[in-house]
């Protein structure tokens, strides 16, 4: 199974921060991808099992769809991004193509309908930094 790698702890820091529904679902779809399932949990039920007393009850959950799209164009050949739309749209780029782990590169909440012109810039710019790591190792 792949590890994975957050690109610096400001991006596993703004994951933790996300609404509970939302970073559980990034969590499953990264859980999914370390897997190798070729689609995400979307096929599964989840239970959580409550406690009242001596009852144990059992309230199935609910996490936004999660759509995938490559952002090869934008960012890098083997740049991916999940887009999580709740209350908010959320984002995360990653790259999954390397046998070693999983990197997580950027995570950001979309404010506005336009392109994240910024956002995207960032991403790219550790990809960059990821190919120049992996050619040194």
């Amino acid at each position: 199974m792949k590890d994975i790698i957050y690109w610096n702890a400001k991006v596993q820091e703004e994951i933790d921060n996300y609404p509970d529904a939302v970073r559980d679902r990034i969590n499953f779809e990264l859980v999914a991808l370390q897997c190798d399932y070729p689609h995400s949990f979307d096929n599964f039920d989840f239970y959580e099992v409550l406690s009242d007393g001596d009852l144990l009850k059992e309230r199935k959950m609910e996490y936004p769809p999660a759509q995938k799209k490559s952002m090869r164009e934008t960012i890098g050949r083997y740049a991916m991004q999940l887009t999580i739309k709740s209350t908010d749209s959320y984002r995360m780029i990653y790259v999954t193509k390397f046998e070693e782990a999983i990197y997580v590169l950027h995570t950001f909440k979309k404010k506005t309908e336009g392109v994240a012109r910024k956002d995207y810039k960032t991403a790219a710019g550790r990809y960059k930094q990821l190919e120049e790591y992996r050619k040194k190792t």
